[in-house]
């Protein structure tokens, strides 16, 4: 799908592939979402987004389209 989620120890990045949008939190410090890290941690996106790709890569095909492909 467009919108994808991981979560690795403390941090959290969702991903919004139709619009472009991309954010990043350290649920450790900011459990409520409030400050996105993405700009100012590059690494840390870095190494989410590989997990977030490796994890698409072994996944099977969706069963039904998208509703937002409708």
């Amino acid at each position: 799908g467009y919108y994808r989620v991981v979560r690795a120890g403390d941090w959290k990045l969702q991903v919004d592939g139709k619009q472009g949008k991309t954010w990043l939190f350290n649920l450790a410090v900011d459990p409520v979402e409030a400050n996105n890290l993405a700009a100012s941690e590059p690494a840390k996106l870095a190494e989410l987004q590989a997990l977030l790709d490796q994890h698409h890569r072994n996944a099977r095909a969706p069963l039904y389209a998208s509703t937002t492909d409708i």
